[in-house]
């Protein structure tokens, strides 16, 4: 019940404290029920909370590392976090990278997969670009 309650919560277009508290709920209750982390992972993502919500779909991964999904949320969220590192952020990339292609590899005929590692290519390609402009000569 806190898992759907959680679920209709995250419904609404912005983040919601009930929607939270209801899916954590339910994680603890049921820690095996990749939706709720999922659906977790999803509330975090939209509190911009970047690096619980990848925690959420590496937890949900752990149950079922084959849900394409999950994986391609994770691939969008390791992309997103910002960081000040330039290593860090070149490791997220290429994860983010890696997960696009899993993701296209399970399920070749799935077009979210196929656009998902196409924009996680150009955005590696862009970052590359971005980091030797910004590299002292």
């Amino acid at each position: 019940m806190l898992y759907l309650r959680g679920k209709v919560l995250d419904f609404m277009p912005e983040y919601t404290k009930q929607a939270e508290e209801n899916l954590s709920k339910a994680i603890k209750l049921q820690p095996t029920k990749t939706e709720a982390w999922d659906a977790l992972g999803h509330v975090y993502w939209k509190k911009n909370d970047l690096t619980a919500s990848r925690k959420c779909f590496e937890g949900s991964l752990e149950q079922n590392e084959n849900n394409k999904e999950t994986i391609r949320n994770l691939s969008m969220v390791c992309r997103q976090i910002q960081e000040t590192d330039d290593k860090k952020r070149k490791d997220n990339f290429a994860l983010s990278i890696q997960l696009a292609n899993k993701a296209v590899a399970l399920d070749l005929k799935d077009p979210q997969s196929w656009c998902k590692s196409l924009v996680s290519v150009s955005d590696c390609d862009f970052l590359s670009t971005q980091m030797y402009l910004e590299t002292p000569i």
